[in-house]
C-alpha cells in the first residue's frame, strides 16, 4: 500500500481538526501527539529514502559486476559468463521494478541528468 505525501498531509490535517475539537485533551498533550506523528513521519519517509538508496547502491555494484563479466566475455566467450550476464541483468531490472519509478531508477543508474 503507498501512501503518498499529499495524503499524509491530509490525514496529518484531519488529526489536528480532530485534536482540535477535543475540549478534554490540553493543547499541551495535542501538541505532544502532534509532534509524535511529525516524527513517525520524518523517520518513515528517511527509511524509505534509505532503502531506495540501498536499491540503488546494489544496482550500481551489479553494474560493475555486469561490465567485467562482459568484458571477460569478450576476450574468450563461454556459454557461463553469458549466462551470469543475463542473472546481473534481471536482478538489476527486479530492483528498478521494487523502486516504485524504474525511469528514475535508470536514470540515476546512469548518472542522467
Amino acid at each position: 500500500m503507498k501512501i503518498y505525501l499529499q495524503q499524509l498531509i491530509e490525514y496529518l490535517g484531519w488529526i489536528i481538526k480532530f485534536f482540535a475539537s477535543q475540549k478534554k485533551v490540553s493543547l499541551l498533550c495535542s501538541m505532544k501527539i502532534l509532534l509524535l506523528l511529525a516524527l513517525f513521519l520524518g523517520v518513515s519517509l528517511a527509511s524509505c529514502k534509505s532503502e531506495y538508496e540501498e536499491r540503488l547502491q546494489e544496482a550500481k555494484n551489479l553494474q560493475e559486476r555486469y561490465l567485467l563479466v562482459e568484458e571477460s566475455n569478450m576476450m574468450s566467450p563461454r556459454e557461463e559468463l553469458a549466462e551470469e550476464m543475463r542473472d546481473i541483468k534481471s536482478e538489476i531490472e527486479y530492483l528498478a521494478r521494487v523502486s516504485g519509478n524504474e525511469y528514475m531508477f535508470y536514470k540515476e543508474l546512469n548518472n542522467e541528468q
